[in-house]
Order: structure tokens, then sequence, then C-alpha cells
């Protein structure tokens, strides 16, 4: 993506669905992603045929008004994608408003001025409450064993818990491999309300975790568009910590992490999960995401190739009650490996590493670790008041 005349505002990236047999071809926005400047960007597509626009979002709307700059790939060009295809190196470069109108007038046409997506996407800032149905153990399997299903019935998405207040600072919760908001429910309960806002992450854990973090990093980019927050804590319960450090490394990237003030994990496998290979290998259906828990995978391996930001303070909480495993080669949590919570690479960029005796899934109810995040909650916000 390149923008000759940035004027430093947003980037929306639309891939638009076509049926070249129709006099209007545009049938709808399959996928969109906001850049927060120009670079570089990745589409995760179904086959069919596509054209892929941009413009930079001079009013912060996320929808392309005549009078802001907008480019598109080609002349615009047909992309066709087949199953397993993946396209590299499809330039856009955006254009002044009275080149495009001499390029392509009939982007400006009224039938084209406004596009509806017509997939779902991530569902951003809907309120819920914990409970609601929509946040059910049985959407988590379903996330874990049918994550395409989960997509498309709509559940993805950054949920808030109350409005949006710019007095108080947002803790990103991010569940695990089959998790669910509702298994947050006891430290969520136990927030300081008045300074901190909960948001629940709820995405298809079946899926390649390069998709979910580029998701998840994209919603953040237009959560961060729509409400101007400088600060962000994340919070991440097992392979979600895999997630959360994907996430932190594309905001790095774009150069866009100066807002990300706080990472915790809680119990993640920071190593892989030893049966995922054995399941990679044996099981008749693989669920997608094992191949980035395989130990030593490439997914884990890019997590530790970039540093954490210095402004990014990181702890480390582990869980211990568990037996030993044949398999894993020494004790667990019941779930996870010792082995693989305390890797030594994320033992070194941890400000703090803390255990507790509880398993995997017990942690989250454990009322010393509920006090502990509390007290890293109000530290990590005074010592950044302090500097201000």
């Amino acid at each position: 993506m390149e923008a000759p005349d940035f004027k430093g505002k947003p980037i929306v990236v639309v891939l638009l669905l076509v049926d070249p047999t129709e006099t209007n071809q545009w049938k709808g926005v399959v996928l969109r992603t906001v850049l927060p400047r120009p670079g570089p960007f990745r589409f995760f597509a179904p086959p069919g045929t596509y054209h892929l626009g941009a413009f930079e979002d001079l009013n912060e709307n996320e929808r392309f008004q005549a009078e802001e700059p907008v480019g598109w790939y080609g002349a615009p060009d047909l992309i066709e994608l087949d199953k397993g295809l993946k396209p590299e190196g499809i330039k856009v470069v955006l254009r002044s408003p009275e080149l495009a109108r001499s390029e392509l007038p009939s982007l400006y046409q009224s039938s084209r001025a406004e596009i509806s997506d017509i997939r779902k996407g991530m569902r951003l800032g809907e309120i819920f409450t914990l409970d609601d149905p929509d946040f059910s153990h049985e959407h988590g399997s379903t996330g874990l064993w049918e994550p395409l299903r989960f997509f498309n019935e709509g559940h993805s998405g950054i949920f808030f818990l109350e409005p949006y207040d710019a007095k108080k600072i947002p803790i990103l919760f991010i569940h695990g491999a089959g998790g669910y908001p509702g298994e947050w429910t006891s430290i969520i309960n136990s927030l300081d309300r008045a300074r901190f806002q909960p948001w629940v992450a709820f995405y298809p854990s079946g899926l390649r975790l390069d998709i979910i973090r580029n998701g998840v990093s994209n919603a953040l980019v237009r959560l961060q568009v729509r409400h101007k927050f400088d600060s962000l804590f994340l919070v991440a319960h097992s392979m979600g910590g895999l997630v959360a450090g994907g996430v932190i490394n594309k905001q790095v990237e774009a150069g866009n992490a100066e807002y990300l003030r706080l990472l915790v994990t809680i119990s993640t496998p920071w190593g892989g999960h030893e049966l995922a290979a054995s399941g990679v290998a044996n099981s008749p259906v693989v669920i997608p995401s094992w191949h980035d828990m395989v130990p030593g995978s490439p997914y884990q391996e890019a997590i530790f190739r970039q540093n954490l930001p210095d402004h990014l303070e990181y702890h480390l909480l582990f869980s211990h009650r568990g037996k030993f495993n044949v398999i894993s080669g020494g004790n667990t949590d019941g779930a996870v490996s010792l082995k693989s919570q305390l890797i030594y690479p994320a033992q070194q960029r941890a400000l703090h590493i803390r255990g507790y005796d509880e398993d995997h899934v017990g942690i989250l109810s454990s009322q010393q670790l509920i006090e502990d995040l509390n007290r890293i909650f109000f530290e990590r916000l005074t010592r950044d008041s302090a500097l201000r």
C-alpha cells in the first residue's frame, strides 16, 4: 500500500466480490481492513473473483467519500482466488480525487457510492453481558471444531460490557482454544470498574493463529480509530497468549503499538503443546490451529524474533497443579506442560513471573490470581499516570 500524499488518516482496504457477467459488477464488500498508515496488508478470503481497493479515510467513518484519496489494484484488474492460491505482491497506490475521477469515473457513480458489507466479519463494540447465550460454552466449542461455521454465524468480535468511556482504560480479555468470554466472569466481576472497562474477544479458535491474530489486530485498529484511546491492557489465557503475542507483533510492524501498555498471560503454552504434533500426524481430522501449536512452530518462533516495545510491561503467570505427563516429558497443569509455559524466551521478556497451585482452567477463578491481577492493573495505571 502506497500513499504519496498521505495526510495521516487511517487507510481502509476493501476486498469487493465481483460478478464480471453483470453490468454492475461489484456485489459487495467481502472483507475490509484498516491500516494506521501506508504499509503491507493481508486478507484471508474464500475462492472467488474480486477487485481490491483502498482509500484514506479523511473523516474516519470507514466509508468512501468523493473527496478522499483512493486507489485500486490494476485498472482495476480482477483477482481470481482458487482454493490454496496465495497471490502476493499486489500493489495499491492512492490517487488524488481529481486523478481518480479521470482514471476511474465509474467509481463515482451513485450506484457505487455505497457498497454494503455482504459477509459477517468481526463485530466491534457491541454491548453484551457475560451470561448472554451468544457467549456460551457451546459456541466456544464450535469455534474450535467448526471455526468457519462459528465465523459465518457471526460470533466473532471484540465486545464491550458497558458503553465506551474515554476516562477508563480498556482491558481486552482473550480466551484460549475452545474458550469463551464467560470464562473471565470471576476476574471481570472483581475489576475496578471506576478505572477500567472490560472488553472480551471471541474468535474461532480452530483457525490458523495468523488468521486470528490478523483479525484481532485489525479490530483493535478500527476501535482505536473510532474511540481514540491511547492506552490498552491485554490479558490472555492459554493459547490466547499466543494470539496476543501475534497481535503485538502486528501492531509493532505497523508502527502502531504505542497504546499497548500491559500484557498479562495466564498458563500460556509459549513452547506449544506436545499433543498437537501427534494430532497433526495421526488424527483423521486436524484442527488448523494445531499446526501452530506444534512445539517450535514458525508462528511461535516469529513471536520471539521481535522484541516487545520498551513501553509494554509483561507479566507471566503460570499454573502447576497437575501430574507428570509422559508425552510432554514433565509436569503439567492438567493441560499444558510447565516446560511450555516457562520456556526461556518468555521468561526473559517478563517483568514478573508467578506460579499458582491451580489447574489450567481453575486458575481463572483463583482468588490469589484475581488479587494479583488487580494489583498489576492498578500499579501499571499509576506508573503511566506519573509519566503524563
